[in-house]
């Protein structure tokens, strides 16, 4: 199952690849399955079940989910939610290093945080979005290439409420990115709250 959602705030087109979990069984998907076990999990994982795993997400969802983008024609930038470089997602970077690997026409737009991310994991809604609202005013992001008049794709593993990836627009959009589209594994059953962890 992909979900498509044109005009997501400020995003032009979001695309995910499933839920994280089947709403009905509450039990994960094999997407989620895989993108906990690569998410959380990793370390511990044979070098077959990181194949297995990986193949799910690239082979089963990845490749389609990319092609609904209207991106083949065009040089576009692609990044992640921004991160300090003590600590990125391995996931995230996995994903954007496919997109990069696959797609000649794209660039790796790095959004490096000035100042370690503090875990956003058992915080609300409303402090998650005041974190990202003072980076952003603050200019607490660096680029290392100017976003002005550029098709950007955002990855991420998981979208859940939306703040960070739609705050992160919303900043691309003010920094005057022409066009910004989104593409997530996986989409949590809560869109309401970020107080717990639900893997």
């Amino acid at each position: 199952m992909l979900v498509f959602s044109k005009n997501v705030g400020k995003l032009e087109l979001l695309i995910i690849g499933d839920w994280h979990r089947n709403p009905e069984t509450r039990e994960r998907t094999d997407l989620g399955e895989a993108v906990y076990q690569l998410k959380y999990n990793r370390a511990e994982l044979t070098q077959s079940a990181l194949k297995d795993y990986g193949n799910i997400i690239y082979k089963g969802f990845f490749v389609k989910m990319l092609s609904e983008l209207p991106l083949r024609e065009q040089q576009f930038l692609v990044t992640t939610i921004p991160y300090h470089k003590t600590g990125q997602n391995s996931l995230t970077r996995d994903i954007l290093r496919a997109v990069l690997r696959d797609y000649k026409n794209s660039s790796l737009l790095e959004g490096v945080l000035l100042n370690p991310k503090p875990s956003m994991k058992s915080v609300t809604l409303d402090v998650k979005k005041n974190f990202w609202d003072g980076i952003y005013k603050k200019g607490e992001v660096t680029f290392n290439i100017d976003v002005a008049n550029k098709t950007i794709l955002i990855v991420d593993d998981l979208y859940q409420s939306g703040t960070s990836i739609n705050m992160y627009t919303e900043y691309l959009k003010s920094c005057l990115a022409r066009v910004v589209f989104g593409l997530v594994l996986t989409k949590t059953l809560s869109s309401t709250d970020n107080t717990v962890s639900r893997h």
